[in-house]
């Protein structure tokens, strides 16, 4: 498939299901290339970003160090 392919192509509703199946597992659009072989990593990630799915998990917060530090002032 040549280059121009990948950016022609709309996303079926079976590519979008996965997409959110991958977002859900913390998958990165650099880990769902493989999957998805007709679109670029930046086709991923835009397509992320316009239907507001996330795929980084929240940080976390070590409230037993934040307690201590705050202790101390």
């Amino acid at each position: 498939m040549n280059e121009r392919m990948k950016y022609d192509r709309l996303w079926t509703k079976g590519e979008e299901a996965a997409l959110e199946k991958m977002c859900a597992l913390h998958l990165t659009p650099d880990d769902m290339l493989p999957v998805f072989k007709c679109r670029t990593r930046e086709a991923i990630a835009r397509k992320i970003q316009r239907r507001k799915l996330k795929y980084l998990k929240e940080p976390e917060i070590d409230m037993d160090a934040f307690n201590k530090l705050m202790e101390r002032k």
